[in-house]
């Protein structure tokens, strides 16, 4: 779409959105997308996203999330917030956990948008709560756990059936107490309508701006009863969408990110048109006397121009093209779920229930070209027979017999990254009434993920260096690989010419895509189980002057394994005929496993068993008195003994206090765990490249392998977690809530890796103990570092919780204004031999939070229509915490940004009951890009944007309809 057809686009957008606009300036700033309190068990005007309650279905009870004896949301001492099912799918159709994270409580969630080099998660949405790792937040399904998709634990929540979802309850705050390990940063509990009856189907179709990114959704779910005892529900759904392939439609990429300029001062510049001097799609020279030749089609040899300024690995202008256009910025995705619940009444007092849950998510993306650059640039010889004869003259001048070649290899294309995972889940459980006000509840879990990757056209090492060594055969004088001439194994070589970017045939093409091990590309299969079991015996056995004490006490096990196998080529030898010529200069030479040239995966195999007690408390201490209008206190204690690292225990202590009827105070204090998940216990590597600074080599930034080694060794972490914090539900407004919670939530020994730049600096400055982490090749080029998992870090986390809501009547409809404000003081990670690096406020680069961020919706309803706005702000901060503005950037400032999404909705419902709702979204109304020259470099590349908190799609719209019946 042209410039000025955009603009006419945006103008009557805002135009048909004023009138929402006005309200939104009415309300607070601040902003919930919460459940309305229309349950008259609440009472008071009470709004649940602000009392810590939730609404069950559409009866009088109300189940709290984070405790397993309150049932009333005004004794919770944790603040939960409450949002509707309905609502977060109104705003962001694609999916639940999409519309989740964008509330303030979720930093740095996984999700399609963000997975562009990490085929296990493309299709996965991963919820990461106060950005302390989503392996620190704990997913529930209906109270109970859920099978992860990951060996790190973490669990995919866009497989849930979302169509039964009635709302989502947010604890956050340690709940390690109650639920067991892994909720040190809260809990996520999709609680479902299992007793749903009737019929409804839903259909959706929706399409960016630019064209791109076509999605599609249908559903359909049934629930009916069969007798008078067995109800049965099950739904299904499909969701597809075809991703962004690249960047190159999106006008606002113009390759930005930081410049670093050793030696000077500041040392980093930001600035735009970047690209890189190592490499070219033809091939460059990037050594000796003939440095700067690179060739063009047809292998004719022309200068390559080097930008200004120029560093080793970065160039502003020049020739070539920064590779970051070719990234994918959205996976194409393909998505399947099912779901059945069964309940059995077995009698009055014994409900018996059972359901399956069944996900497969695939997620296709490009990868990045397998070019060799840097220490894995080619070796080029004289006696080359495809080699230009005008270079072969300059270099018989030069009296040089070989040079190094950075090339692209853009020709045998992108690899091409393709990630399934299925999940497949039962559950059954009991809940009996024993009389007396005792119950008993026990429920019985397995669950099995299968995650499957393939890289596909993954080029392998060992036929590259065979294959570009190519020579004149001195018998036959025809073109033939070097090594074939003397190793019987290599006689099938076929020679590829590297010089000019379509040079190569397509049988050498083949040749180097394929594996001496058999196959075209590396494969991992990794399957993780999981068995749980708990039972919960809960009552009031006695009473105080001010109520009766109701306790739970109970136990569980679980059971978790992992077993990863992958095909031969990534667990063989990188060289199984002996190395070949030229590798002897690059980090290869020193490199045994892994026939690829990337995702070589090496097998895992473990797991850990655990026994768990636990036991819960609320104690009324005063009802009805003055300045006590209520006052409880919440204890909770569990003892877990892991079969890996021994026993912990968690534990917390909570106090409500409501002096009067319009206030309600709150305080938890909380011991939390998080034992070492598979991943961090058992994996033996997990390689990933990034660029590093190396100060031994006058800050010269090579390519860094990165190895993550598993350690049996890790000891859980611990946490400590404080929130405290008020309700004000004023009964001289009407329909007003406002809550405030203040939190911390420190974290010592917890599991993490050093980091590979900090290995690097801590060597540097005389932590010599940590120098054998470093490796080099031959030439000196630091190319590996092993960054292993270790109970190192002390994180923690501070920040404030606001909350309001507000809803009245307009005549026949009614306005509702709600609002979330979430401000982070510190999110800090503290390494031994480190400062403290406090990355609140971080947001030019993932892993740090904005220090403010607001969402606001407003909701307007008249008869069958509804409008809604909501307004997300992502607040002003910097670029990188670490960096001093004027030393070490030029310029550290990012500035705010604010996303709309506009939802019209028209219910109707026919003179036979059926009901029927056509809905239409527009997501980032106004089409706003992400912060402009705010992207870091990738190795070769620039990265455009934090994806974590940025919107890389533009406008995009989803339309529908709903049937119900």
């Amino acid at each position: 779409m042209a410039i000025e057809s955009q603009r006419l686009f945006r103008h009557s957008m805002l135009s048909s959105a004023a009138l929402f606009s006005t309200a939104l300036a009415c309300a607070m700033p601040c902003a919930a997308i919460a459940q309305e309190a229309t349950d008259p068990a609440v009472g008071g005007g009470s709004n649940p996203a602000v009392a810590g309650a939730s609404i069950e279905g559409g009866s009088n009870d109300i189940v709290v999330t984070g405790s397993r004896v309150i049932s009333d949301g005004f004794s919770a001492p944790s603040p939960v917030t409450v949002v509707a099912a309905q609502q977060l799918l109104t705003s962001t159709p694609s999916t639940i956990g999409e519309a989740l994270n964008k509330l303030p409580q979720f930093a740095n969630s996984v999700r399609p948008t963000t997975s562009q080099f990490a085929p296990e998660s493309g299709a996965a949405t991963q919820l990461n709560l106060r950005s302390l790792g989503a392996q620190r937040s704990l997913i529930l399904l209906d109270g109970r756990r859920v099978t992860p998709s990951t060996s790190d634990g973490i669990v995919d929540v866009s497989i849930l059936p979302e169509e039964l979802v009635q709302r989502v309850d947010i604890v956050t705050g340690g709940a390690s107490a109650a639920y067991g390990s892994d909720a040190v940063a809260g809990v996520v509990n999709f609680v479902l309508d299992t007793r749903f009856k009737g019929v409804k189907a839903a259909a959706q179709s929706g399409i960016t701006q630019r064209g791109d990114n076509d999605t599609k959704k249908i559903s359909l779910t049934v629930g009916t009863s069969v007798g008078e005892r067995l109800h049965v529900v099950a739904s299904g759904s499909y969701f597809t969408q075809s991703g962004v392939s690249d960047y190159r439609d999106r006008d606002w990429f113009q390759s930005c990110a930081p410049l670093v300029l050793a030696g000077q001062t500041p040392l980093r510049v930001r600035t735009c048109n970047l690209k890189t001097p190592l490499e070219a799609d033809g091939g460059l020279i990037v050594s000796g006397p003939l440095r700067g030749i690179q060739f063009g089609p047809g292998g004719v040899p022309q200068p390559f121009i080097f930008g200004n300024p120029l560093t080793s690995s970065q160039m502003v202008g020049g020739s070539g093209e920064d590779q970051g256009l070719d990234f994918t910025p959205v996976a194409a995705i393909e998505r399947k779920t099912a779901y059945g619940h069964v309940l059995y009444e077995a009698s009055d007092s014994i409900d018996l229930y059972a359901d399956a849950l069944y996900g497969n998510s695939l997620a296709k993306f490009g990868g990045t070209l397998m070019g060799f650059y840097g220490n894995t640039a080619l070796t080029i010889y004289r006696d080359n027979a495809f080699l230009p004869p005008s270079v072969a003259a300059q270099m018989d001048a030069a009296g040089i017999t070989q040079f190094t070649l950075g090339h692209t290899m853009r020709q045998t294309g992108l690899l091409r990254n393709q990630g399934e995972s299925e999940t497949l889940r039962f559950s059954a459980g009991f809940k009996a009434k024993l009389g007396g006000g005792w119950s008993l509840d026990g429920h019985y879990g397995y669950g099995t993920n299968l995650q499957t990757i393939r890289a596909e056209g993954n080029l392998t090492i060992e036929r590259v260096f065979d294959a570009v060594d190519a020579v004149r055969d001195p018998v036959t004088g025809n073109i033939v690989c070097n090594r074939s001439l003397t190793v019987p194994a290599v006689q099938g070589c076929v020679p590829f010419n590297v010089f000019g970017p379509d040079a190569a045939s397509q049988a050498a093409i083949d040749y180097i895509r394929s594996s001496p091990y058999g196959g075209t590309g590396s494969r991992t299969f990794e399957r993780t189980k999981q068995h749980v079991a708990e039972i919960v015996l809960s009552g009031a056995p006695f009473a105080t002057w001010a109520g009766d004490v109701a306790i739970a006490v109970g136990g569980g096990y679980r059971k978790e394994s992992v077993n990863r196998t992958v095909d031969p080529g990534s667990n063989g030898l990188k060289f199984p005929n002996g190395q070949p010529r030229g590798v002897a200069n690059t980090r290869y030479a020193t490199s045994t496993f892994g026939a690829y040239f990337l995702s070589n995966q090496r097998p895992i195999v473990g797991g850990y068993d655990l026994w768990e007690v636990f036991g819960e408390a609320l104690i009324p201490l005063a009802d009805g008195v003055p300045f006590a209008q209520k006052l409880d206190l919440n204890l909770a204690g569990r003892h877990t003994s892991y079969s890996t690292s021994g026993g912990v225990n968690t534990w917390k202590v909570g106090l409500n206090w409501q002096p009067i009827d319009d206030i309600r105070f709150r305080a938890t204090r909380s011991r939390d765990i998080r034992a070492p998940n598979l991943r961090e216990l058992f994996s033996t590597s997990a390689a990933g490249a990034s660029a590093a600074v190396d100060p031994f080599r006058n800050n010269e930034t090579p390519v860094v392998v990165s190895q993550a080694n598993g350690s049996t060794a890790l000891k859980p972490e611990v946490a400590d977690t404080l929130t405290v914090g008020g309700v004000f539900t004023p009964s001289f407004i009407p329909g007003l809530n406002i809550s405030a919670d203040y939190y911390t939530v420190q974290i010592e020994d917890a599991i993490g890796q050093l980091g590979v730049q900090n290995i690097i600096d801590q060597c540097f400055r005389g932590a010599t103990a940590l120098c054998p982490r470093l490796e080099r090749a031959p030439n000196g080029v630091l190319f590996r570092v092993d960054n292993g998992f270790l109970n190192i870090n002390r994180l923690k986390t501070r920040g404030l919780d606001i909350e309001g809501s507000y809803r009245t009547d307009l005549g026949n409809g009614s306005l509702g204004l709600r609002a979330i404000a979430s401000r982070v003081f510190e999110l800090s990670t503290l390494i031994p031999g480190s400062t403290v690096v406090n990355r609140a406020g971080q947001v030019g680069i993932d892993g740090g939070v904005p220090d403010w961020t607001f969402n606001i919706n407003a909701t307007l309803k008249f008869g069958g229509f509804t409008a809604s706005v909501d307004e997300r702000i992502i607040g002003a901060g910097t670029y990188d915490a670490t960096f001093v503005e004027g030393v070490t950037i030029d310029n550290n400032h990012v500035p705010a940004i604010t996303y709309t999404d506009l939802s019209l909705i028209q219910d109707i419902t026919t003179e036979s009951g059926r009901k029927f709702q056509i809905f239409g979204t527009v997501n980032n109304l106004l089409d706003q890009d992400p912060p402009g020259n705010a992207g870091n470099f990738f190795v070769f590349a620039t990265r455009p944007t934090n994806t974590f908190l940025y919107d890389q799609i533009g406008r995009s719209f989803t339309v529908g309809v709903r049937v119900q019946m």
